[in-house]
């Protein structure tokens, strides 16, 4: 979970030094973090499913993403409208691993299944199936961010309901871009910084990656 100075627009940075097997000393640093306690032991319970969905070795970081409620303005922000969100305590648990080739498998260790496709700005996103979310991320990315060569594993367990009015697609999307921008380190390139320079900036572009409109 430790990220570096040019990441600060990503996310709020917690620093864990131990191992993300450990459940009971993870929830402990969540807690000290201001998760509540049960929400807390979830969490580190699915980010250890997380962890063991990847392949043994090599560096790990890892991400949650939650799930939101929406308030006010459902379905207006497709449009560029506004809305009045919150975030909810269920989530996405992400862990992830740099490849030395531009191969991206995304694990779903709860589902028992994954995909694997290349970092290629030609992909086509398999309809009608989940892979299609994390496809058109790497396509996006891809197509924005000629030339970058950093495939990844990536795993995930999560406990927000799909299908529930909880924008479980779209966390599934930001935790497949931040996991991709970290390994490729996007927020060191210009065309980041030129066009992203506050988190209002982010959730601007990551809704387009989910729209398929333009940005900036």
């Amino acid at each position: 979970m430790n990220q570096s100075d040019s990441e600060r627009l990503t996310c709020k940075n917690l620093c864990y030094g131990g191992s993300l097997n450990d459940a009971s000393a993870l929830a402990e640093c969540l807690v000290a973090a201001g998760l509540e306690s049960q929400a807390a032991a979830t969490r580190a319970r699915l980010f250890n499913q997380a962890a063991e969905g990847l392949p043994s070795g090599g560096g790990k970081n890892a991400f949650f993403v939650p799930g939101r409620v929406e308030v006010l303005g459902k379905h207006t922000d497709y449009s560029g409208g506004r809305t009045v969100v919150i975030a909810a305590e269920r989530g996405f648990s992400v862990v992830v691993a740099p490849r030395q080739d531009q191969r991206v498998t995304v694990n779903a260790v709860q589902m028992g299944e994954s995909s694997e496709f290349d970092l290629d700005p030609e992909l086509v996103p398999t309809a009608g199936h989940w892979s299609n979310y994390p496809m058109t991320v790497a396509r996006r990315i891809a197509r924005n961010y000629p030339g970058i060569s950093t495939g990844a594993d990536i795993s995930f367990a999560s406990d927000l309901p799909p299908a529930a009015g909880m924008s479980s697609s779209s966390a599934m999307m930001i935790a497949v871009f931040l996991s991709l921008a970290h390994v490729n380190r996007l927020y060191r390139r210009d065309e980041y910084r030129s066009e992203i320079q506050s988190l209002t900036d982010l959730a601007g572009y990551l809704g387009t990656v989910e729209n398929g409109q333009n940005f900036g």
